[in-house]
């Protein structure tokens, strides 16, 4: 499933040539304007009459109007239907652990448009964990692949832990929420990379 969402944010950039939420909501012919009446509102996104309709919060900080934006967007992409039949996706508040698979579906293709694969590869140290994970594999070549993962996670953290950014950094460099940031390490993991930093993923809907 989590591979079917990323390649389903992979060919919206393509076919949009733009990472853009606001661009794309507007080449998708979605009705998009701000609201102000509803201040714990980050955003929702319903059809009425055919029309596909996205507000969000105008007083909302522009990092949140813009994960909202790629957020309801992405209920456009996956949930036309269930709009259709009159459910209204409203949203107060990303990320939570217990969101509905709708939710976590509409995070993860967030983070995939928003965010670029090597924004968060060069600054986590991706290209020279893979160098290093090379030479811990010649190192303990009798070892288990569970075992080597561990060492040369270990064994990279100790030796060139501080030359990297960490989660919070990297969110903070970025300029997104860390939650986001962490739903795009899931999204590297599905595409098979080997990320430094992936034993720090221990919530719940990184597992899912």
């Amino acid at each position: 499933m989590d591979a079917q969402i990323i390649e389903k944010a992979e060919n919206i950039i393509r076919r949009y040539k733009t990472r853009s939420p606001y661009d794309i909501i507007k080449q998708r012919d979605i009705d998009f304007d701000y609201t102000y009446r509803y201040p714990n509102l980050l955003g929702f996104y319903c059809v009425h009459v055919g029309q596909r309709f996205i507000r969000l919060n105008g007083k909302a900080k522009q990092m949140d109007m813009d994960e909202a934006a790629a957020h309801e967007l992405s209920h456009d992409v996956f949930d036309y239907n269930d709009a259709c039949s009159g459910i209204a996706f409203q949203d107060t508040f990303f990320f939570s652990h217990s969101n509905s698979m709708r939710e976590r579906r509409a995070n993860l293709m967030s983070a995939e448009i928003l965010i670029e694969d090597d924004a968060v590869l060069d600054p986590i140290g991706y290209y020279r964990y893979v160098e290093f994970y090379e030479e811990v594999e010649k190192r303990y070549s009798n070892m288990s692949k569970s075992a080597i993962d561990y060492y040369a996670s270990m064994e990279f953290g100790e030796r060139y832990g501080t030359d990297f950014l960490t989660m919070e950094q990297l969110a903070q460099t970025l300029g997104r929420n860390q939650d986001l940031v962490d739903y795009k390490i899931k999204a590297l993991l599905v595409k098979g990379y080997k990320l430094p930093v992936a034993p720090e993923l221990k919530s719940n809907y990184l597992k899912r």
